[in-house]
C-alpha cells in the first residue's frame, strides 16, 4: 500500500477557499498534504480525519520581507491553533483539527492588498513571461513560414509548435483576465463586509486543460521522434525540446531539494549556471543527430564501391530513361517531410555498365495540398535554382523558362549556371512540384513525356487524356 501519493493539481494559487476544501476533502480520503513542489503536490497516508484548511499571505511575503514579522505571524497562527503545513511559493497553508477553529484572517482587506502583491510577484509574472515567450516563439515561426516554407511546412514539429502556441497564448491571457476579475469581485466583496470571492469553477478547467495540452504535445514529441514517416529535420528537432524539457523538469527538482537544504544563494546560482550549460552543450550535441533510416538492402562491392543486390522499385528509374538494363545499380528513397500540408520524397540512383559508363538519376516528389503553400513552396525552389554567390570566381545561378509542352507539365524551368545548362529542371503541376537532375544522360522529348507519365499526378493524367 502506498504511503505517498504525487499530483499535478489544477488550483491556481488565489482561489483560497477552493484550496482549502480540496486539502480538506483529501484529508478525509485519508491523505494530508506533505509538501508542495515546484510540478507535484505530495501527500501522506494518514486516518480519515477532518480537518481544516486555511491558505494566507503572510503579512511579510516576499523576498523583502521582514523574517521576524513571519516568525510572530507563525506565532499568532500556533496560539490560534493553526498548524503550519508546507510554503505554497509566497503563500502559506495552515490546518487545525479543531471542530470550529478561530478565523486565520480577520482583516480581509489586509489579506487581499497582500494577496495582490504576491500574485504581482508570482503567478502574474508567470503568466506574463510564459506568454510573451509564446508571442516571441511564434513571431519566429512566422518567419521561418514566410522565409522558408518548405522546411516550415514539411517540419511536422514546427507546425505542431505553432499550433499549440496562440492556445499557451490564450491560456494566459485568458489567466490574467480570470485574476483581475476575481481581483475586482473581492474588492467589492471587501468592502461589503465580506470575505474574499470564490474563484470561478473554470479556473480549474482551464489548468487541467493546459496539463493535458502539454501531455499530448509530449506524446507527439515522441512520437514524431520515432515514427518512420517523420524527417530527419523534425526528429532532430523533436530529440532537441525532449531533451530541453527533461533538463527543465530536472531543474525543477533540483529547486526544490536547494530550497529543503536552504542552500546559499550563491552556490545556487553556480549551480543554475552550469545546469543551464549543460543544456546548451546538450542540445548542441544532438544537433547533428539523425534518426536512423530504414535498414541498407543488401549489398556487393563492385569497383570498391556498394552497390544493391536487389535494387528496390522506383516509380522512375535509368531504365526506364535509357530502354536497357544496367549491370550495377544503387537506389534510395528519402521521405524529406509528411505533414498534413506538403509531402517531400526523394529519389537517386547511381547506375554503371561492365565497361565503366556510369550515370545518375535523382528527382524529388513534393506535393502541396494548399493552393498558398503550393505558391509559397515553388517561390523559395526558384529562388534556391537561381541563387547567386561568391566563391574564388563569381557563379551566376538563374532559371529560365522552357516549354512545358514536351514534359507534359503546366510550367518547366530549367537551370542554368554561368549561362550553361545543368541539366536539373523544375516541372510544375497543380499541387506538385518535382525536381530532376541527371547526369551523363541527356534528355529527349521522349524522356520529356516518360517522366510527365510516371511523376505528374493522377489528377493531371486524367485531363490530359
Amino acid at each position: 500500500m502506498k504511503n505517498k501519493i504525487c499530483r499535478m493539481e489544477s488550483l491556481s494559487p488565489f482561489d483560497l477557499q477552493g484550496t482549502a476544501g480540496h486539502l480538506s476533502a483529501m484529508a478525509a480520503r485519508g491523505w494530508r498534504l506533505d509538501r508542495i513542489g515546484r510540478i507535484f503536490w505530495r501527500y501522506r497516508r494518514a486516518e480519515p480525519a477532518k480537518i481544516h484548511y486555511a491558505v494566507t499571505c503572510p503579512p511579510a511575503a516576499g523576498e523583502d520581507g521582514d523574517l521576524r514579522e513571519r516568525l510572530f505571524f507563525l506565532e499568532l497562527c500556533t496560539a490560534a491553533g493553526w498548524e503550519a503545513v508546507t510554503d505554497w511559493a509566497e503563500l502559506q497553508i495552515y490546518a487545525s483539527e479543531k471542530e470550529s477553529p478561530t478565523p486565520l484572517e480577520t482583516d480581509n482587506t489586509l489579506l487581499l492588498e497582500r494577496i495582490h502583491r504576491s500574485m504581482r510577484r508570482t503567478y502574474l509574472r508567470d503568466c506574463w513571461s510564459s506568454g510573451g515567450a509564446m508571442t516571441v516563439l511564434l513571431f519566429f515561426l512566422g518567419c521561418t513560414m514566410l522565409g522558408h516554407p518548405i522546411s516550415f511546412f514539411l517540419s511536422s514539429v514546427e507546425l505542431l509548435i505553432a499550433a499549440v502556441c496562440p492556445l499557451f497564448i490564450l491560456g494566459e491571457l485568458w489567466a490574467v483576465g480570470t485574476y483581475y476579475r476575481w481581483y475586482r469581485r473581492s474588492l467589492r466583496l471587501v468592502e461589503e463586509g465580506e470575505a474574499l470571492a470564490i474563484a470561478p469553477r473554470y479556473c480549474r478547467i482551464l489548468n487541467r486543460l493546459s496539463q493535458l495540452v502539454l501531455f499530448l504535445l509530449l506524446l507527439t514529441l515522441v512520437f514524431t521522434l520515432f515514427s518512420p514517416e517523420s524527417s530527419r529535420d523534425s526528429s532532430r528537432l523533436a530529440l532537441q525540446l525532449l531533451v530541453y524539457l527533461f533538463f527543465t523538469v530536472l531543474l525543477n527538482l533540483l529547486g526544490q531539494w536547494w530550497d529543503r537544504r536552504g542552500t546559499p544563494l550563491d552556490y545556487r546560482f553556480l549551480s543554475g549556471f552550469l545546469a543551464f550549460t549543460a543544456i546548451i552543450l546538450c542540445l548542441d550535441y544532438f544537433a547533428p543527430f539523425s534518426r536512423s533510416g530504414p535498414p541498407e538492402p543488401s549489398s556487393y562491392t563492385w569497383n570498391n564501391r556498394e552497390w544493391d543486390t536487389e535494387p528496390q522499385a522506383l516509380p522512375l528509374a535509368l531504365e526506364d530513361l535509357t530502354g536497357e538494363p544496367w549491370s550495377h545499380v544503387r537506389r534510395r528513397t528519402t521521405t524529406e517531410g509528411r505533414t498534413p500540408f506538403a509531402v517531400k520524397i526523394s529519389y537517386s540512383e547511381t547506375a554503371a555498365q561492365g565497361d565503366g559508363i556510369e550515370a545518375y538519376l535523382y528527382y524529388s516528389v513534393l506535393d502541396a495540398r494548399f493552393d498558398f503553400v503550393y505558391r509559397a513552396m515553388l517561390e523559395e525552389t526558384l529562388e534556391d535554382a537561381g541563387f547567386s554567390f561568391r566563391t574564388t570566381t563569381l557563379l551566376i545561378r538563374r532559371c529560365v523558362r522552357e516549354d512545358p509542352a514536351p514534359w507534359g507539365a503546366e510550367a518547366v524551368y530549367q537551370r542554368y549556371q554561368d549561362d550553361e545548362p545543368t541539366g536539373e529542371w523544375i516541372l510544375c503541376w497543380p499541387g506538385r512540384i518535382v525536381t530532376v537532375y541527371t547526369e551523363n544522360q541527356p534528355i529527349n522529348d521522349g524522356q520529356r513525356a516518360l517522366i510527365s507519365a510516371r511523376l505528374a499526378p493522377e489528377d493531371w493524367k486524367e485531363d490530359t487524356r
